[in-house]
């Protein structure tokens, strides 16, 4: 049971909004996107977002609001190299992005300590 708990864990924390946006490459890092979300230049599915933990689900769009702000964007996503994760699939034109699938576990970055996430969240 620990391992479909934290598949499910991990799965959720993968969704949000904020990371989403840092593991697509629309933003240059979780800080980053936390900042583009406060300042409401993200859209989720079309209306203005603002809540960095908000929970992505299918087929949901997230977007940079369009504006003056884009042309000067330096974010991963811009480079020709970079690779969006498989569950996304990332308009690099539109600097939009949509969820395709939920993210498996091996398809997550392992910078982390799994169990003590599963722990904190598990209180």
């Amino acid at each position: 049971m620990p391992g479909l708990v934290g598949n499910n864990l991990l799965s959720l924390l993968e969704t949000r909004l904020d990371n989403v946006l840092y593991t697509s490459g629309l933003s240059l890092s979780r800080t980053h996107a936390k900042q583009l979300i406060s300042h409401k230049k993200v859209l989720v599915n079309g209306s203005t977002n603002n809540i960095n933990s908000y929970q992505l689900s299918l087929a949901d769009v997230v977007s940079l609001k369009p504006g003056k702000h884009l042309k000067d964007l330096d974010i991963k996503a811009n480079d020709k190299d970079f690779k969006s994760p498989s569950w996304l699939d990332l308009n690099r034109t539109k600097y939009s992005v949509k969820v395709i699938r939920l993210p498996q576990r091996d398809e997550i970055e392992k910078d982390f300590d799994e169990n003590l996430i599963i722990e904190y969240y598990s209180r």
